[in-house]
């Protein structure tokens, strides 16, 4: 089973997901995180779990649902180890 590991910027991007929804509801934000949090554990016993990302042979999405629009993040899986690489609404587009 793979490990899983978060980088720094998507540590960050949760930091900013939490913050942005505490202001109106911390317990939201709380659930928030837990979602996303719980999303990227299933990684580590389905670490294809998510879609290849176009133009990146490492690279992989998973959409985490929560209230209307969610989340996505962005990971690669090398070596067993799951790395999440980035977390972002599911409404923003891109990276």
């Amino acid at each position: 089973m793979p490990s899983l590991s978060w980088s720094d910027e998507a540590i960050r991007a949760l930091q900013q997901i939490y913050h942005f929804l505490a202001i109106r509801d911390e317990a939201l934000a709380k659930r928030a995180v837990r979602a996303i949090q719980a999303d990227a554990r299933k990684l580590k016993t389905f670490p294809y779990l998510g879609h290849p990302v176009a133009g990146s042979a490492e690279m992989r999405e998973l959409t985490v649902s929560f209230g209307r629009n969610g989340y996505v993040m962005q990971y690669s899986v090398e070596s067993g180890v799951v790395l999440i690489c980035g977390v972002r609404p599911q409404r923003v587009p891109g990276w």
